[in-house]
């Protein structure tokens, strides 16, 4: 049992090893959308390990724009204090400035954020255009029972920098814009109420597929333009 044990942690290094290496890399956005309590944030943080990525954080950006903890909660009502509309398009435009300068810098990042306005989607999308990097929306969608229980869940949480309840949730899905306006290849819906290590593993091979394609691509659009210098 003993000279198991070690081989399988020896098993385990090696196919960790396998997986760095064989790991698509260079500088992409992701967007995880949805609704508040749809487990949105969970993926972010699940996706940026394999991926080395940047996880940029609405409720985080929100809060420091203001000067406040991050852990300290906010009660006001919807469409008040840090949830105008005024303040929810500066920390958009926040949170897509510092996008765009770490996409510069060759980060891959995954933003954070309910993306529930088209207008907001564009904007991120245009972040990656300008920077010529691949980009995936991840939607994150969950039954209505699991999001109640986990907004109780969180409430309970003293260290969450999120807001969300169950009335920011109603106001939410009021308002929220069906991403109707993106491709296959652009959008993919992710059901939060698997295993989380189900639903992590599936978006990240949804990842991993998008980069292929990419490059793939790319190594077609190359071979085709030494082809006709060639003829040329």
């Amino acid at each position: 049992p003993q000279a198991k044990r070690s081989l399988e942690d020896e098993a385990r290094r090696y196919f960790r090893l396998a997986g760095h290496y064989a790991r698509p890399s260079g500088p992409m956005l992701l967007l995880t959308a949805g609704l508040v309590g749809t487990g949105k944030s969970s993926l972010a943080r699940d996706l940026a390990g394999p991926l080395e990525a940047e996880v940029l954080t609405s409720d985080v950006i929100r809060k420091e724009m203001a000067g406040i903890p991050i852990t300290e909660r906010q009660y006001a009502p919807w469409g008040t204090g840090l949830y105008t509309e005024e303040s929810i398009e500066d920390t958009y435009g926040e949170l897509h400035r510092r996008a765009g300068e770490s996409l510069a810098r060759g980060r891959a990042v995954v933003l954070d954020a309910s993306y529930r306005k088209r207008s907001w989607r564009e904007a991120a999308l245009d972040v990656a255009r300008r920077a010529c990097v691949p980009t995936l929306v991840l939607e994150c969608t969950a039954p209505e029972d699991d999001i109640r229980a986990r907004l109780e869940r969180r409430s309970r949480r003293r260290r969450d920098p999120s807001d969300g309840r169950w009335e920011i949730y109603a106001q939410q899905k009021a308002s929220y814009e069906p991403l109707t306006e993106l491709s296959a290849s652009e959008h993919l819906t992710i059901d939060t109420a698997s295993p989380r290590s189900q639903t992590s593993l599936h978006a990240l091979t949804e990842v991993y597929r998008l980069l292929l394609r990419r490059g793939e691509a790319a190594a077609e659009e190359a071979h085709a333009g030494a082809a006709a210098g060639a003829r040329a």
